[in-house]
């Protein structure tokens, strides 16, 4: 059991969403859209794919924006936090290196 201050593990099918998430930032450079996600999973349905997404994001393992209009536009609103950082470090690192050359 958890205490208030420490964070369940994810359950096996969200850590099947984030390594689906990590590829095809791997393959494509961005995030999936919910579609994309339920069709990599082989889920019936983007409700599905947003049972596993709204614990990861209160977990904070992702940044998560549902779309408005119901998962049909392309927009990749799926973001792992780590990933981003990580992106934001090493952008911070390359114009530091750019700045003093």
């Amino acid at each position: 059991m958890t205490t208030a201050t420490e964070v369940e593990p994810p359950t096996e099918n969200q850590l099947r969403v984030l390594v689906a998430i990590a590829e095809h930032y791997a393959e494509h450079g961005c995030g999936p859209t919910t579609r994309e996600l339920m069709a990599a999973l082989g889920f019936a349905s983007t409700n599905s794919v947003t049972c596993h997404l709204r614990p990861l994001a209160k977990r904070k393992l992702i940044e998560w924006r549902p779309a408005k209009n119901g998962g049909r536009s392309p927009v990749r609103n799926i973001v792992i936090t780590a990933i981003r950082d990580a992106t934001k470090q090493a952008a911070a690192e390359y114009l530091s290196t750019l700045k003093g050359a």
